[in-house]
């Protein structure tokens, strides 16, 4: 837990501003675990502006990208290649709007600078959804 919080809170002050989103507005969580976003859930503070997409399912994901939904602020949790993937396919605004907390290796994830900001955790941890909803929301 000590080195998951050292590494999350090392990623929020080099991100700086662009760490936080404000609370009032809708947001989308993608994820392909479903405890991550339990998690979340269970800490976020406005939870009728929370929605979550599946990236277990490729076939929904690419479906519901197709849809072009209404842009919102995302929170991504990257845990390896497959979940690395689907950000190719978001559009570069999509991305603009897209917090990206990444368990994989940072190579994984092409293009960094297209997104809001990426937090680099090293290590899979549904745990860090906690953290994410505690520390990176403007209430």
């Amino acid at each position: 837990q000590e080195i998951l919080e050292r590494h999350f809170f090392s990623g929020v002050t080099q991100l700086g501003e662009k760490a936080f989103f404000p609370a009032s507005e809708p947001l989308t969580i993608f994820s392909s675990s479903k405890r991550f976003y339990n998690n979340f859930h269970r800490q976020y503070s406005n939870k009728k502006l929370l929605r979550f997409q599946s990236t277990r399912g490729r076939k929904s994901l690419r479906r519901w990208i197709a849809s072009k939904p209404p842009i919102t602020n995302s929170l991504i949790y990257v845990t390896g290649k497959r979940t690395a993937n689907y950000l190719k396919k978001f559009s570069k605004s999509r991305k603009l709007k897209t917090l990206v907390i990444n368990a994989a290796a940072p190579g994984l994830i092409s293009r960094p600078e297209d997104f809001a900001g990426i937090i680099n955790i090293y290590s899979r941890n549904d745990q860090a959804a906690e953290l994410a909803a505690e520390n990176i929301f403007i209430r």
